[in-house]
């Protein structure tokens, strides 16, 4: 079993980046992963890493051929071996689910326990592009629209077409965030199109999306940096170099509840000087009338 080379204490907010990673006869060939503070200050990296969940106290991490389960000390609980996946996700119902590579139309999503312990294979025709679940919802997007499936009634649902998709990161009540080129949208879980706000430059695409673990910012990937934001407004609270990013993992994450409650998430209006001022002259105005008519 490969072993992490400095071992990390995993901390509230604390973001995995893991690199592109390459196939070689349908094993995915892991890379070192970058580890971040909330702060985005850099910590111990990790060791060739194929992806990595958090779960309550635990990170899990997804290598070539294993899956290894830590506490937030990365001491080892648990090692299994697990070949042929490259994203693992984990959801809010206590589980892990793993996209293994499409064959015939039809990828494999490995259900495991808390514990590492496989509870059932999910066989869906999501066939391209990375998962994510939130709630009861499984997201997989092809670049053209995101596919969801609801994994507590084993049920398929209706796509969201999105157009100018590049990225997505799903919402417990079945809506998402799409990134696209320097945008990111928000759709609800009808698929009706909420609203838009403009990224960084503006025309940059954005790779992949996860929420921080403050439920106002969302941490992305855009043009060689990957970058803090605030769901408010659209500014920055931190950038860092990452001129390659594959999946993003936030420890302790915390999405919003729903695409209506993250698309009310406005920027707080302020008022420029010339406004400012007239609104002083409208008081003074008001004053003066009001010491004319005692």
């Amino acid at each position: 079993m490969a072993a992490l080379a400095t071992p990390p204490v995993f901390e509230k907010g604390d973001v995995v980046i893991t690199q592109y990673i390459d196939f070689v006869w349908t094993l995915p060939v892991a890379r070192p992963a970058m580890h971040l503070t909330r702060d985005a200050q850099p910590k111990a990296a990790l060791d060739r890493v194929v992806d990595v969940a958090f779960m309550s106290d635990r990170v899990y991490v997804l290598r070539e051929s294993s899956l290894d389960v830590f506490d937030r000390s990365m001491h080892l609980i648990a090692s299994r071996e697990m070949y042929w996946k490259f994203d693992i996700e984990a959801g809010s119902n206590g589980r892990l689910y793993l996209a293994g590579l499409p064959y015939q139309g039809i990828r494999d999503i490995t259900v495991l326990d808390r514990d590492g312990q496989e509870a059932e294979t999910l066989q869906l025709p999501f066939v391209y592009g990375p998962i994510d679940v939130a709630g009861c919802i499984l997201f997989s997007d092809d670049w053209q629209q995101v596919n969801r499936y609801d994994v507590c009634q084993h049920k398929a649902l209706s796509s969201i077409a999105a157009p100018g998709l590049l990225s997505s990161a799903g919402l417990p009540d079945g809506g998402v965030v799409v990134g696209g080129r320097g945008f990111l949208d928000v759709y609800d879980a009808s698929g009706t199109h909420l609203r838009r706000r403009t990224i960084g430059d503006g025309h940059s695409g954005i790779g992949p999306i996860a929420f921080a673990d403050d439920g106002r910012s969302i941490w992305l990937w855009q043009g060689g940096d990957v970058a803090k934001v605030s769901l408010r407004g659209g500014g920055e609270f931190a950038r860092v170099d990452a001129p390659e990013a594959y999946l993003l993992a936030v420890a302790d994450e915390q999405r919003p509840g729903s695409a209506a409650a993250l698309a009310s998430l406005e920027a707080v209006p302020t008022l420029s000087i010339p406004s400012l001022a007239a609104l002083a002259f409208l008081l003074v105005t008001f004053a003066v009338l009001a010491l004319r008519a005692r």
